[in-house]
């Protein structure tokens, strides 16, 4: 693997040369512009690709870089293209640009889409998402759409209009998708079952807080199954309906990946991790910052194939990791993930917890349950985090399974 600060010394470099070596053209003794064309692209085309890639969210660099020459256009265009944010004010112009003679080039290298839909903002998706779906063919969608006309008295007391758009065109668009993030505000339930079972090649389902902010326990009996092929969720602060739906169907969905960010714990997620029992392999879990009893609300004893878990918390980690991990019946863990997400406070001010405690994880984790643990994982923004090693976590540090990260303040 490349050193990145070599990497990007390289790719500086090339940035560099691609600007003011067009300058020295007016010297006679610069090189042509054939010849400096032909110097740029003869540059070995792995290293070309890996500069190109460290530059993935550098737009106005990219846009330079897809003057220079031809060859640099099509690496240029990859990373422009490859993310679209769409909405109601731009939709418009890149669907002329996709009808346009370089469109059917463009089009090939879009692969996510995100589409953003604002209450306040006329209706534009049942006309122009058809359009773009016979160009398209993204594998990953990100959804943000305010559809709700609950809430609003305020707002159109004031002046500003609301609009309605109807989300059925879901069901005729974008059918390759295998990766779907929802953040979404419909009138029913079933609103946002039907937009999550238009894609039937959906793998991985990322939900942001409840589509539907009716009666939680309300979820009709007739709404369709998830589709067949999804192995991972992903769900961030909200979820329990969507969870008493997925324990409503007839054959609940074999997940192998489950994530739980600031969430919640209720008796149906409860429910839901002992329906998946031995299929989950990976599980990620950071509990709701005001549910005090944090973790030890979820029982992992059932879950017997797990292979990695990660377990994040705003403050206090040591409690919630040691509860977590001391309900593993796994003997196939290979990875754990520790991790302090807390950035709003001083480093100063927070404190690792109880030494006993990091005492008893460590022995936990050297005991025959855990001797797979490849990797140990401890994220914390603190300065001094390294010493944890020393003086936390002996036992894990002498194996070589700890990784302490540099985290920056």
């Amino acid at each position: 693997m490349l050193n990145l600060e070599l990497l990007a010394f390289v790719a500086l470099t090339l940035l560099t040369y691609s600007v003011f070596a067009p300058l020295r053209r007016s010297n006679h003794h610069a090189t042509s512009q054939p010849e400096y064309n032909a110097c740029l692209n003869h540059l070995p085309p792995e290293l070309m690709s890996e500069v190109f890639r460290h530059l993935h969210d550098h737009e106005m660099t990219l846009r330079s870089c897809s003057l220079v020459c031809k060859t640099w256009v099509l690496l240029s265009r990859y990373h422009l293209f490859y993310r679209i944010h769409l909405n109601h004010a731009n939709a418009p112009a890149f669907v002329a640009l996709l009808k346009s003679q370089s469109g059917s080039t463009l089009s090939t290298f879009v692969r996510q889409v995100t589409i953003h839909r604002e209450l306040s903002h006329p209706p534009w998706m049942k006309e122009t998402l058809p359009v773009l779906s016979s160009y398209l063919h993204p594998t990953s969608l990100y959804l943000n759409i305010h559809n709700t006309l609950r809430n609003f008295v305020t707002f159109e007391s004031e002046g500003f209009p609301t609009f309605k758009e109807d989300l059925s065109v879901f069901s005729d668009v974008f059918q390759d998708t295998a990766w779907l993030s929802l953040s979404l505000d419909c009138d029913t339930f079933s609103e946002g079952v039907h937009v999550v079972c238009a894609f039937p090649l959906l793998e991985t389902l990322e939900l942001r807080g409840d589509w539907f902010h009716g009666r939680q326990s309300y979820v009709p009996s007739d709404t369709p199954c998830l589709p067949a092929g999804v192995r991972s969720i992903a769900c961030f602060q909200g979820g329990s309906p969507f969870f008493l739906w997925l324990l409503r169907q007839p054959h609940p969905p074999s997940i192998s990946s489950l994530s739980l960010r600031d969430t919640y714990v209720t008796e149906t997620i409860r429910s839901y991790l002992q329906t998946l029992g031995g299929t989950l392999q990976h599980l990620s879990f950071e509990p709701m910052s005001n549910q005090s009893t944090g973790s030890s609300d979820i029982d992992i004893s059932h879950n017997v194939g797990l292979r990695s878990i990660a377990i994040h918390s705003q403050m206090d980690i040591i409690s919630p990791a040691f509860q977590l991990l001391s309900q593993v019946r796994s003997s196939d863990i290979e990875e754990v993930v520790i991790e302090v997400t807390e950035h709003g406070s001083s480093s100063d001010l927070l404190d690792l917890g109880p030494t006993q405690l990091w005492s008893r994880l460590d022995m936990l984790l050297s005991t025959p349950r855990f001797s797979k643990l490849r990797n140990l994982t401890v994220t914390m923004p603190w300065s001094s985090i390294h010493e944890i090693g020393k003086n936390l976590l002996p036992v894990s540090n002498a194996r070589g399974v700890l990784h302490v990260p540099s985290y920056a303040n």
